[in-house]
């Protein structure tokens, strides 16, 4: 809020909460990969998805299903 930021990007529930208490506009990791893909910035949401998982980013395997399937990138 210091920096009157346009967008906060965060994941964590107890975080986005409170962003919407302030009504901060924000977004999520994953839905900056799908529109960097989009926009052609990058080939693969799946491979930095992956990527940040084994760095310890956590994910429901359901939810990394629909994703991966949405982008295109099955198997």
């Amino acid at each position: 809020m210091q920096l009157n930021a346009e967008l906060v990007v965060i994941d964590e529930s107890d975080a986005r909460q409170i962003a919407d208490l302030y009504n901060l506009n924000k977004t999520g990791f994953i839905r900056i990969l799908i529109k960097a893909k989009q926009k052609g910035h990058i080939n693969s949401v799946k491979r930095y998805l992956d990527a940040a998982i084994e760095s310890g980013f956590r994910i429901n395997t359901k939810l990394y299903k629909v994703i991966i399937e949405k982008t295109g990138e099955i198997g």
